[in-house]
């Protein structure tokens, strides 16, 4: 699932081409073999949410749970009704035909608690889209509606303009590696001097200020505001590339190195992952001009000492159910700059930072960006234990905590 918005602008759903072009920019990528669902908010049917779940799992073993967990994501956006879309790898008149995965998809939905009467529902194929169920000629053709009428809509050319580049398939969410050797030497030199300081904390009192340090600094080059982007980052609408286009430089490679080997110790990342979360749903309710907030955040995401002691009950709070839902700029900042050190990192290092990622991600309702990264992190470490606890969620659509009723 994907908790996106767009905030100034209202489709009409009698204008299915714009709605669904706008898909790829809302999720970040082209989608395939998924069931996208759209949450349309009162009064005036704006686009809210925008859920993406993989076919498989709509049609699968805990079907009937899947589709149950989106119904209620979708309801607790306020959906008054939905658009839902399913994309397929199946030709369309195929896709069109009963029991194709695309109608055994579009039943299972419409068997969920909680779905708002009103339910638009359309195909889209690699040769056409239509709009299931329609036998009308005049609205969906026997061979489908020309794809070439979602490449240059109203809506598209907009977000494109505005900076918004979805990528061509989930694959390309992999991150890659950065082979510039000057960098990777700088990035080297910041692993040995942080590991070499963390050997030096012998003594309780050591380590516990070596990790409130070393989080801090983490929490500091990962949302801080540096070399004045952070603004940048904001009003951008790309994500990966948003700090390209914003004229951000790339980190400090030998603070990535520093980044990288302190995340690798479970108890900073845990307090950073903390600090995280709770910055991000500051800033998701705050005015950019409202200095108050901004202080108020900053308290809420600080970390000192005595954050070690709460560490297991924070955790809880902030990412089970009712905890609070990211700030989805904040966090495509966060997770650039992470991504930074990732393309850096081999071994077990990389996969600690994949694995924060994913689960950024699925905390984010990303479950493609989480999957990819996760994927990868236990390839290369395939005991890790946070990486196996997304893992089992993901496998069976547990929803991130934001999404579900606290008890």
């Amino acid at each position: 699932m994907t908790r996106e918005g767009l905030e100034a602008s209202v489709l009409k759903v009698s204008e299915p081409a714009e709605v669904l072009s706008y898909v790829p920019h809302a999720i970040g990528y082209a989608p395939s073999q998924s069931l996208v669902a759209i949450s349309l908010r009162a009064p005036r049917r704006r686009i809210g949410l925008v859920a993406r779940v993989d076919l498989a799992d709509v049609v699968g073993e805990y079907s009937s749970d899947v589709v149950d967990d989106l119904a209620t994501f979708l309801a607790s956006d306020g959906a008054v009704a939905l658009f839902v879309v399913v994309y397929t790898d199946e030709p369309l008149a195929q896709a069109r035909n009963s029991r194709s995965i695309a109608d055994r998809a579009f039943e299972a939905l419409m068997c969920a608690q909680d779905l708002p009467q009103s339910v638009e529902t359309w195909i889209v194929a690699p040769d056409g889209y239509a709009s299931w169920g329609c036998e009308d000629p005049r609205c969906c053709p026997p061979q489908g509606r020309d794809l070439r009428d979602l490449e240059d809509t109203r809506l598209s050319t907009r977000l494109t303009l505005a900076g918004s580049a979805p990528l061509a398939s989930r694959t390309d969410l992999a991150l890659g590696t950065d082979l510039d050797e000057n960098r990777r030497r700088a990035f080297e030199v910041g692993i040995r001097r942080t590991v070499r300081a963390r050997a030096a904390a012998q003594e309780r009192s050591e380590l516990e200020a070596w990790r409130v340090r070393r989080a801090r600094g983490a929490l500091s080059l990962l949302a801080g505001r540096r070399r004045g982007t952070f603004d940048a980052d904001l009003r951008s609408q790309e994500g990966a590339r948003a700090g390209e286009r914003a004229g951000e430089r790339a980190q400090n490679p030998a603070q990535l190195g520093v980044l990288a080997a302190a995340l690798s110790d479970v108890v900073v990342r845990d307090l950073v992952l903390v600090a995280i979360a709770r910055r991000c749903a500051g800033s998701s309710g705050e005015s950019s001009s409202s200095n108050r907030g901004r202080a108020s955040t900053a308290r809420a995401a600080s970390i000192s000492a005595s954050s070690l002691a709460t560490l297991p009950h924070d955790v809880g709070a902030v990412f089970g159910a009712g905890g609070p839902a990211p700030d989805p700029d904040l966090l495509r900042c966060i997770q650039r700059r992470a991504g930074e050190a990732v393309r850096l990192s081999t071994g077990a290092m990389r996969a600690d930072l994949l694995v924060i990622l994913a689960w950024l991600a699925w905390w984010a309702g990303d479950g493609a960006r989480a999957g990819v990264h996760l994927g990868e992190a236990l390839t290369l470490v395939p005991d890790h234990r946070l990486g196996a606890l997304i893992r089992d969620s993901l496998r069976h659509a547990v929803p991130p905590g934001w999404a579900r009723a606290a008890s």
